[in-house]
């Protein structure tokens, strides 16, 4: 038990994040909102083999919840054809963002993998956790990477898995841990504190014997 105790969360946390460094981007849809917005097209994080994206209260990017990656179409000049068909259920937005993404995640993005970890001397465990996203290879025309990107939780870097658990229950071991010392402390101040007034009042009846 010793042995298994003796590692800290931050200690778990260096050993397996490495192994959930790689993320894939799913596409989601183009910005809305300005005209520059309307070039941006959103792509979110996701685990590989997660069933999810990453939730977008987890991360955010230049002060926008969600905000994680983007692709610029006009920037990087991305020519995509729409094959409307306006027999189908889902409307031109959703048909439109539905070609573009998978358009870009064929063209500019094929076969790009993409990493994310804490900025070096970053704590993990903190408030708000800086995020370094990197990709190996050339330089891609027309993605955007926030200048500002953070993580609002350790547990944006792991997906539900047996290490995301061992983190979690470390966490608990220690925070139950600490009340017990809370306890114990102010079990002790408490047996001082009898053992004061047991003196004192000792001290007070020869006193007032003395005194008559």
């Amino acid at each position: 038990m010793a042995a298994t105790t003796a590692l800290s969360h931050q200690d778990l946390f260096r050993r397996y994040q490495p192994r959930f460094r790689r993320i894939v981007l799913t596409p989601h849809s183009f910005g809305v909102g300005n005209q520059h917005q309307q070039h941006l097209f959103y792509f979110a994080p996701r685990h590989i083999g997660a069933m999810s994206d990453i939730h977008a209260t987890e991360y955010r990017g230049s002060g926008d919840n969600g905000n994680f990656l983007q692709f610029d179409v006009r920037r990087g000049k991305f020519a995509f054809t729409l094959n409307y068909d306006p027999t189908g259920v889902r409307t031109i937005d959703q048909q439109l963002n539905a070609a573009a993404g998978a358009a870009i995640v064929a063209g500019p993005l094929k076969d790009r993998e993409f990493y994310v970890e804490p900025l070096e001397g970053c704590d993990p465990f903190g408030r708000e956790i800086s995020i370094a996203l990197t990709y190996p290879g050339d330089e891609i025309p027309g993605l955007v990477i926030p200048t500002i990107l953070r993580a609002t939780t350790w547990g944006f870097f792991f997906p539900e898995s047996s290490e995301r658990e061992a983190i979690e229950l470390t966490l608990e071991v220690q925070k139950r841990q600490k009340m017990l010392e809370d306890i114990m402390s102010a079990n002790t101040r408490q047996i001082d504190l009898n053992t004061q007034v047991t003196n004192l009042t000792v001290d007070l009846e020869a006193a007032l014997k003395a005194a008559g």
